[in-house]
């Protein structure tokens, strides 16, 4: 998997309550050998606003370096255009679709995250993915 071969492992993984973000979080976090208890869930996820996902976010301690979001649209899809900007966001194919993931960057810490600060990395969606790439 892509996450696993670029090294990008998520400390922290942050999910939906709802029983298909849960399902891809545990499968997720079982791929990547990260212990399911791990998983963090935010009932404010489901249905989040933009600021509501923004905040937690921000929330993130300052010694995470990788975190991972699993929940739903629209509120990813504004997250990610939020931060990275609507021609970022667009360039890499726009919304994410069931299964996508989006990786951002940014130079400052979870705190500072703010509308523009941070660039689009990547969106990789299912149909991006062969078996191949699973056998890492």
């Amino acid at each position: 998997m892509l996450v696993k071969k670029k090294r990008i492992l998520p400390e922290r993984l942050i999910c939906s309550s709802a029983n298909r973000a849960l399902s891809t979080a545990r499968g997720l976090a079982a791929f990547i050998s990260l212990d399911e208890n791990e998983i963090q869930i935010n009932n404010r996820i489901y249905a989040a606003s933009l600021e509501t996902l923004l905040d937690i976010v921000q929330a993130q301690p300052y010694n995470c370096r990788y975190c991972m979001l699993v929940g739903h649209n629209p509120g990813l899809d504004c997250l990610v255009e939020k931060l990275c900007g609507v021609e970022d966001f667009f360039q890499g194919g726009g919304s994410l679709s069931t299964a996508s993931m989006a990786a951002i960057k940014f130079d400052c810490g979870w705190a500072d995250l703010t509308p523009g600060s941070a660039s689009l990395s990547y969106i990789v969606r299912p149909e991006d993915v062969d078996e191949r790439s699973l056998n890492i």
